[in-house]
């Protein structure tokens, strides 16, 4: 096994579970700051019907965006992606890939529902459906950041050209 600076291990690491750390974090987050969140909504300062219309728009073309990184990536025979597309490192990012397009699609068929109820944040039900529907947001929104990222640097990589000039 080649050797892997420790530093390496630690972006790796971040890498793969940032996702899940950042939908925690907006979890921890909204149950420590309840009444703020539930005073910020019922004070008309953040719009719930906006915030659930914005990300169902921004989810829907997320998912088309990433089901699209994925077909060119898998169906990709040469150049550089070519020559990659057997290892290790590419099994990961069609991993990735996958996850952000089925965690892109769930928040987008959450998102439907939400956009049409009428919510009272200052029920715990109610707060708490919220509250996880955001914590998918941020699992998908960094979900599909990590995917645009790792696309951007593999499609950086020039080809080699067969004919010069």
């Amino acid at each position: 096994m080649p050797s892997v600076p420790k530093n390496s291990y630690f972006v790796m690491v971040v890498e793969r579970f940032s996702p899940l750390f950042i939908a925690v974090a907006c979890i921890v987050i909204a149950i420590a700051e309840r009444e703020w969140v539930t005073q910020q909504i019922n004070g008309g300062r953040i719009s719930l019907d906006g915030l659930f219309s914005a990300v169902f728009g921004w989810s829907a073309i997320q998912t088309g965006f990433v089901f699209s990184v994925f077909g060119f990536v898998a169906t990709k025979t040469t150049g550089f992606i070519g020559e990659i597309s057997r290892t290790h490192a590419m099994r990961i990012f069609h991993r990735y890939t996958w996850r952000a397009m089925v965690v892109g699609f769930l928040l987008t068929l959450y998102s439907i529902p939400l956009m049409i109820w009428k919510f009272d944040v200052n029920q715990t039900v109610q707060y708490y459906i919220v509250v996880f529907w955001f914590a998918l947001f941020g699992w998908a929104f960094a979900s599909f950041l990590r995917v645009a990222l790792n696309f951007g640097k593999m499609v950086s990589v020039r080809d080699v050209e067969r004919i010069p000039g």
